[in-house]
Order: C-alpha cells, then structure tokens, then sequence
C-alpha cells in the first residue's frame, strides 16, 4: 500500500506491518521464552523506515518465527490467553487513542 508494508487481520481491515511486528514481540516479552526478537526488531524497523530488506535478516526474522511456533506449542493455555487478553485490550485502547487525537 504505497510503499508501506501491510497485511490483512482477521476484520479485513490493512494494517501496517511494521506496527503489527511491534505488538507480537511486545506479547512475546510478556511470555518471558528467553527467544532472542532482536532479528524480528531489526526487520520492524527496517519496514519502519522503508528501507530495503535483506534475504539474511529476513531468514533471521523467519527463525525467531519458528521457535516460537516451537515454544508456543509448550505454553501452558491459561498464559496463552491472559497475554492475548492483555494484547487485545492494548489494541482496542491505541485504536481509540488514534480516533481521539
């Protein structure tokens, strides 16, 4: 979307992908894994400031993805959804922060 990396949510509605990584990582922290995001977090900001991405960083970020694919398998059900809780009330309250200003 002119020039600006994005995907499709589950409503249909474009959201950047850069902000979207932003708030994985952010769940990922709260799950304390001890997985490494700096490769997530290098390819955030490079989306971030529309700089051309590199096949090693996005190798790099696709390795992050799949350990916690891996980890997440493991994570007891009840810390699954006190975090997803906790990400969508983050969620609701920026988008309404964004319609306030």
């Amino acid at each position: 979307m002119r020039g600006v990396a994005v995907f499709q949510d589950w409503d249909g509605d474009l959201m950047q992908l850069d902000a979207a990584l932003e708030g994985w990582m952010d769940c990922w922290e709260r799950y304390q894994t001890g997985i490494d995001q700096a490769p997530l977090r290098q390819l955030a900001k490079r989306l971030s400031y529309n700089m051309p991405l590199e096949e090693a960083g996005i190798l790099a970020a696709l390795r992050v993805a799949n350990a916690q694919q891996q980890m997440f398998l493991r994570l007891p059900v009840a810390t699954i959804k006190r975090e997803s809780l906790t990400e969508e009330i983050k969620i609701h309250m920026d988008a309404q922060l964004r319609r306030a200003a």
